[in-house]
């Protein structure tokens, strides 16, 4: 699995307080009661926090009725709430070099995943319960359920047809796709070329987290997706996207004159490029008897 140079990991709770999250190389990461399963760079896990007395129960109930896939792992505790992860068999890029279709294909998985179980939509998908780490004072236990990764595809799969993604969204994968599709739609206009997409996208996020009473993410991720846009921006530039129908023609023109240019070169034809004229032939004739050559090597002259 993908892991974090540099994760964070917390204490988890010490008599029922919250401890406070910190970073530490990864090789140490493993031995805290928290960490977190997130790479800088992309989501190896699917992770949700199955929150509230009957949390487990409706988790496991959903994994029976086959409305869910079945988790790789899921840490519970005695009150009823746990976590559940679902290892991927390739990590979903996100940043800076995130990709549209594939954190669309995550996002909307996750997202149906979470209403179905009724998962804690304040959960920001950084921290998780360590399953190799028994920690007796929380009374955590691990059940380990699965042991091959799902394909993105496969998670993908059981979204039923015409289910709709929530406008609210209820997991972290969520607001980071969120943010990054009002991203391609505010540097797709025209009328924002120019501008500075991470500039937009700090208001973008404030604005969105302060509606829905959600928190807003970080300045390191909203960085992250903005050089992501960028980067595709600087695509529909080349394309010529952004061009005036003006611009777009003479763009056109100039393409389709290269491209004869080329093809020219490629396949050089004899007397000015006219040899039906040397044989004495109609073009039309000149082709087909090419075309006869190259299938009949013994053609009759």
């Amino acid at each position: 699995m993908e892991a974090h140079t540099w994760p964070l990991v917390s204490d988890g709770k010490v008599e029922g307080v919250v401890q406070a999250s910190f970073r530490v190389h990864a090789s140490l990461a493993w031995s805290f009661p928290s960490l977190e399963l997130r790479s800088a760079t992309a989501w190896p896990v699917v992770c949700l926090d199955c929150d509230g007395t009957g949390g487990y129960s409706r988790l496991m109930l959903a994994v029976e009725d086959r409305d869910i896939p079945c988790p790789n792992w899921v840490i519970y505790r005695d009150t009823g709430g746990a976590h559940a992860v679902w290892c991927l068999a390739r990590p979903v890029l996100r940043g800076a070099s995130a990709r549209a279709r594939p954190l669309r294909l995550l996002t909307r998985a996750t997202e149906y995943m979470a209403q179905k179980v009724e998962a804690d939509a304040g959960y920001g998908h950084v921290l998780s319960h360590n399953p190799m780490v028994p920690v007796p004072s929380q009374r955590l236990r691990t059940d380990w359920l699965r042991r091959q990764p799902y394909p993105l595809q496969a998670l993908a799969e059981i979204v039923p047809f015409g289910w709709r993604r929530p406008a609210v969204p209820l997991t972290g994968i969520g607001r980071n796709c969120s943010l990054f599709e009002a991203g391609m739609k505010w540097a797709g206009s025209p009328a924002n070329l120019g501008i500075p997409v991470f500039s937009a996208l700090v208001v973008i996020n404030a604005e969105v987290a302060q509606k829905h009473g959600k928190p807003p993410l970080d300045q390191g991720e909203v960085a992250g997706i903005a050089k992501s846009v960028e980067r595709y921006r600087a695509g529909w530039i080349k394309q010529g996207r952004f061009y005036t129908e003006a611009e777009r023609s003479a763009w056109g023109r100039e393409r389709g004159i290269r491209s004869g240019e080329s093809r020219r070169k490629g396949t050089p034809l004899e007397h000015d490029q006219e040899p039906w004229k040397a044989e004495g032939i109609s073009r039309a004739w000149w082709y087909r008897k090419r075309r006869w050559k190259q299938r009949f090597l013994d053609f009759p002259k």
